[in-house]
């Protein structure tokens, strides 16, 4: 695939997240790794209004080599690149469900669907660390070596896999996982 095909790619999934509501406003971030260059999306453009010319292209390291400014988070991106050579799309949202039970600390019922793990499998968490911070980077890269699912308590969702379609199939899968848990709970209320 070369670099424009990679960016139009990043937009289509960008644009089909954002209008399931788990990108909102200019939040969140993708981005796809070929050999030595990660293809990132930009900060603080609206999902929904990208351009090929909008992606960014930086190195390992970080460092922007073409593109406008990458995201906020890209050390979050360069650590679980670095730590995870299997990895070639990350996925960076904030989907309401999925951000209420990390704030609540309320523990979801995993046998709820029996989608969710054979998609999924293992979910793990991370304490709230500021975004966009080395420290938060670091942290993610470490929960994410056993794991492709991270939810960042207080902040959002992390999904990685070796496309981005899967990616993007298991953020959805546990945006709706959530979901479940949440209308679950609402209706066993209204039972009693």
């Amino acid at each position: 695939m070369n670099d424009f095909e990679i960016k139009k790619k990043l937009i289509k999934i960008c644009k089909k997240l954002k209008n399931l509501n788990i990108l909102p406003g200019t939040s969140g971030n993708l981005s796809v790794i070929k050999k030595d260059t990660i293809f990132i999306t930009p900060s603080g453009i609206n999902k929904e209004e990208l351009k090929p010319t909008d992606i960014s292209q930086i190195t390992i390291n970080g460092h922007l080599m073409k593109g406008p400014k990458q995201s906020s988070e890209y050390m979050l991106h360069t650590h679980i690149y670095s730590k995870r050579k299997d990895v070639k799309a990350i996925i960076h949202t904030h989907p309401p469900y999925t951000l209420a039970y990390s704030i609540t600390g309320l523990k979801p019922d995993y046998d709820i669907t029996v989608e969710f793990k054979m998609a999924v499998g293992k979910l793990e968490f991370c304490p709230f660390i500021t975004p966009g911070t080395q420290e938060l980077a670091q942290k993610a890269a470490e929960k994410l070596k056993d794991s492709n699912v991270l939810v960042l308590r207080n902040h959002g969702l992390v999904c990685v896999s070796d496309s981005l379609e899967k990616a993007a199939e298991m953020t959805e899968e546990v945006e709706n996982f959530f979901k479940i848990n949440f209308l679950v709970s609402i209706l066993k209320q209204i039972k009693r």
